[in-house]
């Protein structure tokens, strides 16, 4: 269990216990192996999250964000389950989490507010640029299939597409290559700016991506 904890795969410690990987599993299965219930402290900033663990089964886990250590993993992330773990810590030990970084899975941030008073939510970057750059496709796709399929227009929003996602710093913007959908030689952000120019709506939805991503890196 403590080899599984760091980033170790189950194969690699099959090999160093001398078990099969199928025991791993099994011990994983295993509830009482599983939970190490600490009901004495916590960490003063966590992150939560699920992930899919044996035979395909979701798990919770609690991460001290100080230190990236695995704090707790839970069997499973039914709410029920997930507040009888925390009901063990007294109110003067949940006043000490100071931040809680989760997903916008709503229930979490519900958790949150109720367990830990004191704590600040903070939503993972990754969650936000990944809400952002899915709200972006859905308007270009929508652009996009306001053209005929076999116009330039609907080429140049349709190919290319992971080009409107990377930061306009990472865009090429002197090195032109040929692009065989426009048939013409472009730059990377000649190529993304052809596009951009189709819809007002578009370009719009663009810089505001750029803009978070930019104030994400940036702190």
């Amino acid at each position: 269990l403590t080899m599984l904890e760091s980033n170790v795969s189950q194969k690699d410690v099959s090999k160093f216990a001398g078990v099969s990987p199928s025991t791993i599993g099994r011990l994983l299965d295993s509830d009482q192996a599983l939970l190490r219930f600490n009901s004495r402290t916590l960490p003063t900033n966590i992150a939560i999250d699920e992930f899919r663990g044996p035979q395909g089964k979701y798990c919770f886990i609690i991460v001290d964000n100080d230190t990236s250590q695995i704090h707790q993993i839970l069997p499973d992330r039914l709410k029920s389950n997930i507040m009888h773990y925390f009901d063990r810590f007294s109110l003067k030990e949940r006043k000490r989490v100071k931040s809680v970084s989760t997903d916008l899975n709503s229930y979490y941030q519900d958790l949150v507010r109720r367990y830990f008073p004191n704590a600040k939510l903070v939503v993972d970057r990754f969650h936000i640029v990944s809400m952002l750059t899915r709200a972006f496709n859905q308007v270009r796709v929508a652009v996009m299939k306001q053209f005929d399929p076999n116009t330039r227009e609907y080429r140049a929003l349709k190919n290319s597409w992971r080009l409107y996602l990377l930061k306009s710093t990472s865009l090429n913007y002197t090195k032109e290559y040929y692009d065989r959908h426009l048939r013409q030689k472009v730059t990377m952000a000649e190529r993304v700016g052809i596009g951009l120019d189709l819809d007002p709506q578009l370009a719009a939805g663009y810089e505001l991506l750029q803009g978070a991503m930019t104030a994400l890196e940036e702190h």
